[in-house]
């Protein structure tokens, strides 16, 4: 079977796919990617889990590519709702179609797809079907497994030879992203760390500085306080080239505050595609925004700690990977619109800095001195991933009071689960509940219910799947409200 792909546009995207893409691989006589980004064909062709990696011109019609390209799948997928990749994929006559296709009414989403984007379509902050698992179930799998897909399958590569996957540490093909790490990489951020003079040891943590939307990015002055209240850290600065200026402020602030600590390095377009996961590897801890540094530090293995702000959500693109943390802030506007500028700016250095310091220290085993904080500091959240039979999902790490916003979402995701696995156990589970406070016991007010009614609308064709997905919803309503605690963990 011979299988194109559509690539979304950027870094993270790709490694998002992974699981995705190992999969159809054991499964494809031959899997070409196509991409429309210089930087995601470097990476798509380093990652080795496609045969071949084809790159367009993504500002050409969708026509004129498919006129360049001599393939002809028996197999189509796009990952992108997109009119250019949906209009690139409608050029093609494939056996089987996976993921949206336009069609003369508009664009036409496989049943994950669709109910995710009624889900969004209604209320973003609802969201929490992590993209992950909806591209990873474009190829299911009934084997899954969160920590440990198993050793590589034994592929042939090319001409019958030995199976053709990346050197390295062993090349996991399971639920969850994943991302070569060479020993020429690895060892060449161990010789670079290990000649830098940090003059004094601690943990190494990594801060990713820029991002590719500026309303996602946090600060460089939130990454200061947070360097500062870490206290005995070695700090390394990642970036490509056009965030040097971002390395430079941090620099230049953190060097006013006299922390008399070691220098950080700053490696700020200094790192190829091919050595930055070796570097990633060897951090105890990354903080970064929605960024693809941050989706492989995941996939390599390294703790990671999200900032996530604007109109970065957790529940849809976070981090994944068991136990990691995202701090969630949120202003009573959020989430913004992806494109566009907003002019009330209330997001810019959202979250504040001493949540994100304190879960920070839990991570690298540090105990910071608590940071002042007062009431008016912005609202965050503090969540941990973790993992049921559908996917990855969120709960709170630290004391967090239960909204009606987070209950209908809870209870929103359960419903979406409960209609696409008709076997999944109702939740969801007492220990993703175990650190909210409980709030007033009631119901489900109107709102709910008109949330949830015009979820179902927008996703469900007739009549009785309506029904079945609303009764799924009030059902998990009515358990929260049962388990949620009187009072908040410790």
């Amino acid at each position: 079977m011979s299988t194109v792909v559509l690539e979304p546009l950027k870094l993270g995207d790709l490694i998002q796919s992974t699981p995705l893409l190992a999969r159809l691989r054991q499964r494809s006589r031959e899997l070409t990617l196509v991409v429309a980004r210089p930087e995601v064909a470097a990476a798509a062709r380093h990652c080795a889990l496609a045969d071949e990696v084809v790159l367009v011109d993504g500002t050409e019609a969708p026509e004129k590519i498919k006129n360049t390209l001599n393939l002809h799948p028996e197999t189509l997928v796009n990952l992108s709702s997109s009119r250019w990749s949906t209009g690139l994929a409608s050029q093609f006559k494939p056996k089987r179609h996976l993921g949206p296709r336009a069609s003369p009414g508009g664009v036409v989403y496989p049943p994950d797809f669709k109910m995710a984007a009624a889900v969004m379509r209604v209320d973003r902050r609802l969201g929490m079907l992590n993209l992950v698992d909806l591209w990873r179930r474009l190829a299911p799998d009934p084997r899954d497994s969160l920590t440990d897909g198993g050793p590589p399958a034994e592929r042939p590569g090319p001409g019958g030879g030995p199976p053709a996957l990346p050197p390295g540490p062993p090349f996991r093909l399971g639920r969850g992203p994943v991302w070569p790490v060479s020993a020429e990489a690895l060892a060449e951020a161990e010789e670079l760390v290990g000649s830098f003079d940090f003059r004094a040891g601690g943990p190494l943590v990594g801060f990713q500085l820029g991002c590719g939307s500026r309303l996602r990015r946090w600060p460089a002055e939130r990454f200061v306080e947070l360097a500062l209240a870490l206290g005995p850290v070695r700090i390394v600065l990642f970036g490509v080239a056009s965030e040097r200026a971002l390395g430079r402020r941090f620099l230049d602030l953190y060097r006013r505050a006299g922390p008399g600590g070691p220098e950080p390095l700053d490696l700020t377009g200094r790192t190829t595609i091919e050595s930055l996961g070796g570097f990633l590897s060897l951090l105890n801890l990354l903080v970064s925004a929605d960024t693809g540094v941050m989706h492989m530090a995941a996939a390599v293995g390294t703790p990671v700690l999200a900032v996530f702000g604007g109109p970065a959500l957790a529940g849809e693109t976070g981090p994944y990977a068991p136990g990691a943390i995202v701090a969630q802030g949120s202003a009573p506007c959020s989430p913004c619109p992806e494109s566009g500028d907003c002019r009330k700016k209330v997001c810019q250095g959202l979250p504040g800095a001493p949540r994100v310091v304190r879960a920070a220290g839990k991570i690298i085993g540090l105990d910071p001195p608590p940071a002042p904080s007062s009431p008016e500091d912005p609202p965050v959240v503090i969540f941990r991933t973790t993992a049921d039979d559908f996917g990855q999902s969120l709960a709170p790490d630290e004391p967090a009071v239960l909204t009606n916003t987070q209950k209908l979402a809870l209870a929103v995701r359960e419903a979406c689960v409960g209609f696409l696995d008709k076997g999944h156990p109702p939740g969801p589970p007492e220990g993703d509940l175990a650190c909210f406070t409980a709030g007033e016991k009631e119901g489900p007010d109107d709102d709910a219910r008109a949330a949830v009614e015009a979820v179902a609308s927008l996703a469900l064709e007739t009549a009785a799947e309506r029904r079945r997905f609303r009764l799924l919803a009030m059902d998990a309503l009515a358990r929260i409200e049962g388990l949620v605690p009187e009072k908040s963990c410790g």
